[in-house]
């Protein structure tokens, strides 16, 4: 769950609206089983599936245009396929998946004018990363992904990375 608080800007009509409260949450369940394909080598098919909504309190703008938040939700599922290498310290992967939302997109209502947002239904990503054991509590981590929709393809496109540590107490 997340809760915002929001300022809203305009550069034409300056403050939109001052101490917006907003909502947001999501909710997955994965599976997937881990084969060895041998030495140190496996591969992990999986699928996902993603519920998401947000939403964001009713406002009116220095226009008198009244805006709220009419549909906010999102239904994902992701197929994909991992392959691993890991050793006593490492973990070395890659992944490629196919992510497809089930549901309409978003609309924001501006004075009774709908303004609807979607992108396209089914998305295709490649990624890899990997982590190090550092001594007996530090974890290195990094991954850096690219996906792209496929009716769309390489003109509608994203790209991901996480680098990070964990320290374990």
């Amino acid at each position: 769950m997340t809760w915002f608080d929001s300022e809203l800007k305009s550069s034409v009509l300056g403050t939109l609206a001052d101490d917006n409260k907003g909502r947001g949450q999501a909710y997955s369940v994965e599976v997937g089983k881990r084969s060895p394909v041998g030495g140190d080598l496996s591969i992990t098919p999986q699928i996902q599936m993603v519920y998401s909504t947000v939403r964001f309190d009713r406002f009116t703008d220095p226009n008198d245009a009244v805006v709220s938040s009419d549909l906010g939700d999102s239904l994902k599922t992701r197929w994909g396929l991992s392959l691993d290498r890991q050793d006593g310290r490492s973990h070395l992967y890659s992944v490629a998946n196919l992510t497809y939302e089930w549901l309409d997109g978003t609309v924001t209502d501006v004075s009774g004018t709908p303004i609807a947002r979607a992108n396209d239904r089914l998305w295709s990503e490649l990624g890899a990363g990997g982590s190090l054991i550092v001594g007996d509590r530090l974890t290195l981590y990094t991954e850096a992904s690219a996906n792209t929709a496929i009716n769309d393809f390489g003109k509608s496109y994203g790209f991901k990375g996480v680098a990070g540590l964990r320290f374990a107490f």
